[in-house]
């Protein structure tokens, strides 16, 4: 566009120098002029209603999704639907800045209007002490507890195949019988055989990848 802008602008340019001692009768001697101030009038127009578009794309996603990030507390609506975000926690995706699936699924749920109980900490301490005399750990299983009780659905995900998972098993062991869980478990996972057991038998849905897993929490807050 400015390649365009500056060649009219030299047509113009140029013709003002000519015109400076003396102003052309012939009609047709405008007609450059004519047709530039129209071409550019086209330009201005495109460019504003390609600003108009992008304005409309980013107002028509809006978040109506409650995000609670451990260990804040919240206050239920009546009605209101929730998910919490049982499973793995891939700390190398931490580490090197990329996201983790805890983040693309409440991207992926984000245009629902849900709250999603997200109980990774970006300050979680390892040095904390694994043990209820610990008030911060005391305080972060307390408040995953009272969050898996109180969810609509619960989604757990295993992120990796290598994962060894030990809380992870034991949230499945703890919601397979409320009828509100959505499983991810890949292959190669360790212990995989033991969690297809617990699914067929409480009736879970479990899915082998968790790029399948929004679509199926979404089917799950429609039941």
């Amino acid at each position: 566009m400015r390649c365009v802008t500056r060649a009219w602008l030299a047509v113009l340019i140029t013709t003002k120098k000519k015109t400076v001692n003396s102003i052309p009768t012939n009609q047709y001697y405008y007609l450059p002029l004519v047709a530039a101030a129209f071409q550019l009038r086209e330009i201005f127009k495109q460019i504003n209603v390609s600003g108009k578009a992008m304005a409309g794309v980013q107002k028509s996603s809006p978040t109506l999704a409650t995000i609670v990030n451990a260990p804040s507390p919240h206050s239920p609506k009546p009605n209101e639907k929730s998910v919490f975000l049982a499973g793995t926690i891939d700390y190398e995706a931490v580490k090197a800045g990329r996201p983790i699936w805890q983040e693309n699924m409440i991207t992926s749920l984000s245009h629902l209007p849900v709250t999603i109980y997200n109980p990774y900490r970006s300050d979680w301490d390892n040095n904390w002490k694994e043990d209820v005399e610990e008030p911060k750990f005391l305080e972060q299983t307390t408040w995953e507890l009272d969050m898996m009780e109180r969810a609509s659905v619960i989604a757990l995900c295993i992120h990796d195949s290598k994962a060894r998972a030990p809380v992870s098993l034991l949230e499945l062991g703890l919601g397979a019988r409320s009828g509100k869980m959505v499983v991810v478990c890949p292959e190669g996972f360790w212990k995989r055989g033991n969690m297809q057991a617990v699914c067929r038998r409480f009736g879970i849905e479990m899915l082998g990848s968790e790029f399948d897993l929004a679509s199926a929490i979404e089917e799950k807050l429609r039941e």
